[in-house]
């Protein structure tokens, strides 16, 4: 019996790594090619987990991704599709999302949805503190994806988070803060914790191109007007 679940185990995490190379690598390859065919602007949104996170000051656009799981593998592998298609098409980095809450019940609830709703079910919240990398709030990202298009800029890569790096930690404590919750937050280690992806320790996406995006705390202000 054990070795028929770590079969079906094994055989799990085998689909789910050729389902994020399907929907990773190989569905923005062909958006790409098919876009620079019809003249048309193609924008591709990544992560900073193709970053191996042994930066500690963090990557800027033209650094080397070095991915150190199948997830971010299968985001680079997507990039470099996307750049190699020669079109007018835009690859764009961010990290950590959040923003208003999607009206489908199948949709990932960001990290700060998530903490909301612990605070709600309890008095202590327990949260990584050894992983730093800048949050992302969705309409800050999609204003600057405009007027990145709008502005004709050159095609290639482009970092776009909001600035002010943070660890979940840090951004937990914030987020309470600016809502007037009092929960004890309590640091932990990711190392032992049952994650399906190892990820960078820090992965801080250095935006050098384009304007830079207000501090996510400031982003938090209006996220949290429109949550509670």
């Amino acid at each position: 019996q054990g070795r028929d679940r770590q079969g079906a185990r094994g055989h799990e995490e085998d689909c789910r790594v050729a389902k994020a190379l399907v929907l990773n690598r190989d569905v923005p390859g062909y958006l790409a090619r098919y876009s620079t065919e019809k003249g048309i602007i193609f924008v591709h949104y990544s992560t900073d987990y193709v970053f191996d996170g042994a930066n500690e000051e963090g990557y800027d656009e033209d650094a080397t991704p070095s991915p150190i799981s199948r997830y971010g593998l299968s985001k680079y592998e997507g990039e470099r599709l996307v750049l190699t298609a020669d079109g007018k098409n835009y690859l764009i980095r961010l990290s950590k999302l959040f923003g208003e809450p999607s009206i489908s019940n199948l949709a990932k609830k960001s990290f700060f949805d998530t903490m909301l709703m612990k605070a709600k079910n309890g008095s202590s919240v327990e949260v990584v503190d050894d992983e730093k990398s800048c949050f992302t709030y969705a309409p800050d990202l999609a204003l600057a994806t405009r007027e990145l298009i709008q502005g004709e800029a050159v095609p290639g890569i482009y970092h776009l988070p909001n600035e002010s790096p943070a660890t979940w930690f840090q951004a937990t404590n914030e987020l309470y803060r600016q809502a007037e919750f009092r929960i004890e937050v309590i640091p932990v280690q990711s190392q032992g914790l049952a994650r399906p992806a190892k990820r960078p320790h820090v992965s801080i996406l250095l935006n050098t191109k384009r304007p830079k995006l207000r501090p996510y705390e400031e982003a938090l202000k209006d996220y949290l007007a429109d949550m509670l």
